[in-house]
């Protein structure tokens, strides 16, 4: 998460990918939100930030980093924004919807997490989330199969996680979708700047064997494929 702080300022025009997750899941937004409170946590610089406002909720953006805050709440003041742990709310918020998109990929207690989110929101309350699952990134952990970059959940499991924390879980879909990039370093730059990984993971010579294999298995037309895998589910 302290790369996400790192990278705010140019998150918010690299993130594209993230963008058009925030695109789809707010699809499943109510048109008028005009009587709703929301929590958005992982706002990040304002992607979907952006589209929840649009509704009429009254809405409280929550980040971890303190940069990302300070960008979003530039752009976006209608949101109350806020620094704060999605994985450990303040337990004095009370909502009526709670929200993400491109977070809970990186969760790592989703039982825990999920159960405060539970207490968070008010009777007849719903959770609307878009985020990354398996299979994301396929191209990557093929090239560096000893230690793949990511660990990705399916869809049935973040379903059963949910279940599991007493939701009920109305509808789920996933989406798979191509992005193209100039070459693999252009790839790993991109998720590097937008704070999703850091370089400094592995050694130079791994990664540029690794960015080697990349071009040569995954050319398209002069560029290189990037499998990402969409989820959006809402629960009662």
């Amino acid at each position: 998460m302290d790369n996400f702080n790192q990278q705010a300022l140019e998150y918010h025009a690299l993130s594209n990918i993230q963008r058009d997750l925030a695109n789809w899941t707010a699809e499943w937004l109510e048109s008028d939100g005009g009587c709703l409170d929301g929590i958005e946590f992982g706002a990040g610089t304002g992607h979907f930030t952006k589209l929840v406002l649009q509704t009429g909720m009254t809405l409280l953006a929550v980040d971890r980093s303190c940069r990302m805050v300070a960008v979003g709440k530039a752009s976006l003041p209608m949101a109350q924004w806020k620094e704060g742990d999605a994985w450990a709310p303040d337990s004095c918020m009370k909502a009526d919807r709670v929200l993400s998109s491109a977070l809970l990929q990186w969760c790592p207690d989703p039982a825990e997490t999920f159960a405060q989110w539970r207490d968070l929101l008010r009777e007849g309350g719903r959770v609307l989330c878009g985020l990354f699952v398996s299979e994301t990134l396929p191209e990557l952990t093929e090239v560096l199969p000893s230690a793949p970059p990511f660990i990705w959940r399916t869809k049935a499991e973040w379903k059963a996680l949910f279940e599991k924390a007493g939701f009920i879980v109305e509808r789920s879909e996933s989406s798979k979708r191509v992005y193209f990039f100039d070459n693999a370093h252009a790839l790993l730059r991109t998720l590097h700047r937008s704070g999703a990984t850091s370089p400094l993971r592995f050694s130079p010579g791994v990664l540029r064997t690794a960015m080697q294999k990349y071009d040569a298995m995954f050319a398209q037309d002069q560029t290189v494929r990037s499998t990402w895998t969409f989820m959006r589910i809402e629960c009662i």
